[in-house]
């Protein structure tokens, strides 16, 4: 049914937020500007990616309601969204956002867009891969906006 769909909404806490160590008033920057620019529902899917238990905390104290997953490391929230959003059923999702722009996220890109479904991806110009971007060129149902 095409009433039940919802976005799922990545984001990748750390790349929005421009620095490796985040505090509870860094994610609530963060989650203003987020709402500002897609307004979440409560029925959408809402995932933030942390690279560390200190920033899942973080995020969690600032923004309680989405699904927050972490992996410790290099590429940790990149490696903890895509791990996540690989076990959704496309079928319930009308669109994909997300907020980060490392190429790591470029075959996940590839493969949500080839499923028909319309991609999205925010990133501040200091973060964005040119994978990324190629990704999204290529793909007709994509579209990506840069923030200085």
């Amino acid at each position: 049914m095409k009433d039940s769909k919802r976005r799922l909404i990545a984001i990748d806490i750390e790349n929005i937020c421009k620095k490796p160590i985040i505090d509870i008033d860094d994610v609530a920057k963060a989650r203003n500007m987020i709402e500002v620019l897609c307004s979440p529902q409560d029925h959408d899917a809402v995932i933030i990616g942390t690279s560390g238990s200190t920033n899942f905390l973080a995020a969690g104290i600032a923004w309680s309601k989405p699904l927050r997953v972490y992996r410790n490391g290099h590429n940790g929230a990149d490696l903890a969204l895509i791990e996540k959003i690989s076990t959704y059923d496309f079928e319930t999702i009308s669109e994909v956002i997300f907020f980060g722009g490392d190429g790591i996220y470029a075959p996940l890109v590839d493969e949500i867009a080839q499923m028909g479904i319309p991609v999205c991806v925010y990133a501040y110009s200091s973060g964005l891969s040119s994978r990324i971007v190629a990704s999204v060129q290529s793909n007709n149902n994509c579209t990506i906006s840069i923030a200085a």
